[in-house]
């Protein structure tokens, strides 16, 4: 099984965008799936962007988290750094 996936934005919603040559064990395996849709326009198959999905496709997890304390005295000291080059 060749599968490629990855992260598309369909109708202005988050999809995983599922790539493999047209294969009918594949197509009733991904029929299966909550949610999926074939796009007649994009020519593939995609499903809603889950943390389940993600794992399934072994992507890497979505960022919906605030940054760190530790996160934020970075971005404090990289503002200042740009502040002292004169950008904006």
């Amino acid at each position: 099984m060749n599968l490629e996936a990855k992260i598309i934005t369909d109708k202005k919603e988050k999809r995983i965008a599922v790539y493999f040559k047209k294969n009918a064990e594949l197509i009733a395996r991904i029929k299966k799936l909550e949610g999926s849709r074939w796009s007649q326009t994009l020519r593939l198959w995609h499903l809603p962007d889950t943390v389940e999905n993600r794992e399934r496709f072994h992507l890497i997890p979505s960022a919906h988290s605030l940054p760190s304390a530790e996160g934020i005295e970075q971005i404090e000291k990289f503002k200042q750094w740009l502040r002292s080059k004169r950008y904006s």
